[in-house]
C-alpha cells in the first residue's frame, strides 16, 4: 500500500509543480482541454424558464417563489396621484412617496 501511495504522491507533486509553472493563459487552455463543457456560453444566451413572471435576480434567473411571496411582490399597489402607476410589493409602494413622481 505504501509503495502504491508513494507513486500517487509523486505524480500529484509533479502535477502541482507543472501547474504552478504555467501562466494564467496556459492554465485556462489546459482546463478547457480537460473540461470542455464547464464554460459553455450557450447556456448564458438562453431565456430562463419563468412561467409565473417572477422578477429576475442578480444572476438573471427568476427569484424563488417563496422569496417572491415573502417580500410581498405578489401584491400590486396602484397610486392614483402618480397616474395609476402600479407598484409591486409594499416596500416599493412606501418608497415611492419620497420620489419626485409622487410630489
Amino acid at each position: 500500500f505504501a509503495d502504491w501511495l508513494s507513486g500517487q504522491r509523486t505524480a500529484f507533486r509533479e502535477n502541482v509543480q507543472r501547474k504552478q509553472a504555467q501562466t494564467g493563459e496556459e492554465r485556462e487552455e489546459d482546463d478547457d482541454e480537460n473540461y470542455p463543457d464547464s464554460n459553455s456560453s450557450d447556456d448564458d444566451d438562453e431565456i430562463p424558464y419563468n412561467p409565473k413572471n417572477l422578477p429576475l435576480g442578480w444572476d438573471g434567473k427568476p427569484i424563488p417563489y417563496w422569496l417572491y411571496k415573502l417580500h410581498g411582490l405578489n401584491q400590486s399597489y396602484t397610486c392614483e396621484i402618480c397616474g395609476n402607476f402600479t407598484y409591486r410589493g409594499p416596500k416599493a409602494f412606501m418608497r415611492h412617496f419620497a420620489e419626485s413622481r409622487h410630489a
